[in-house]
């Protein structure tokens, strides 16, 4: 009996991953490996940048010039991460006279619910729905181009992947299958400034992943558990008083 209610007690206040910071590098998150937003475990956080087999930008953003921002929106049940350039330079692709140049940042992760009555609400977090690409502050000059590209494993419906074409600041969305417990995450943004000339060039401010969750279930609130476990610490007393 007492080990079972000590197993109960320690699962109840057993701490899941460090929460996910706003205003945080990238590269911090790559060297943390993972992280909470409302009870769901981001991991396994990539990043790459390369010319995409053209002339390359001759200084591209890394992963310490990008910040990343939390979005934890109860009242939408939705959440996610945002990623912003940081200073100069944004990401972008700019011409000179003589040269086009190319950069493509790719950005992964995975996504998963937590289970189990170690997770943040206490209980079990319900499944993600859907999720959308939102590109922020895009412009191009001259004929410039960008392209963001969003694969998801689940494929999301109608399609993976989803795509933001130049238009300025835009969203997609798309919704996963039923009971979808975990998501990896693949982001392409693809910018070129396509022809020599210094008026061809392709930007981006910032891009966002913000995925929604299913309606939360009605569930026992955290001091309703722990009133739990001490009610059956008093039960255990009082039957080992009476075996005395």
């Amino acid at each position: 009996m007492k080990l079972l209610i000590g197993l109960m007690l320690g699962a109840i206040v057993l701490s899941a991953a460090p929460l996910c910071t706003t205003l945080t590098t990238y590269a911090t998150y790559i060297t943390a490996g993972s992280c909470d937003i409302d009870g769901y475990l981001f991991s396994g956080f990539t990043f790459s940048n390369n010319a995409g087999g053209l002339t390359s930008q001759p200084t591209p953003l890394t992963a310490a010039g990008i910040t990343v921002n939390v979005i934890d929106n109860d009242g939408l049940n939705q959440i996610g991460l945002q990623f912003v350039s940081t200073g100069a330079p944004l990401f972008t692709a700019t011409s000179t006279l003589t040269l086009a140049r190319r950069a493509v940042y790719d950005i992964g992760y995975t996504v998963t619910k937590c289970v189990g009555l170690g997770c943040e609400h206490g209980a079990p977090r319900p499944s993600l729905t859907g999720v959308a690409l939102t590109v922020m502050g895009g412009s191009v000059g001259g004929v410039g181009t960008y392209k963001e590209d969003k694969t998801t494993v689940p494929a999301t419906s109608p399609s993976s992947p989803l795509t933001v074409l130049q238009s300025g600041s835009q969203t997609t969305s798309g919704t996963f299958p039923a009971n979808t417990t975990s998501i990896t995450v693949a982001d392409r943004l693809d910018l070129k400034s396509n022809t020599k000339g210094t008026a061809n060039k392709a930007s981006v401010d910032s891009f966002e992943n913000v995925f929604t969750e299913a309606p939360d279930a009605v569930v026992p609130e955290p001091a309703s558990l722990l009133l739990v476990g001490g009610t059956l610490l008093a039960l255990a007393q009082t039957l080992r008083r009476r075996k005395k």
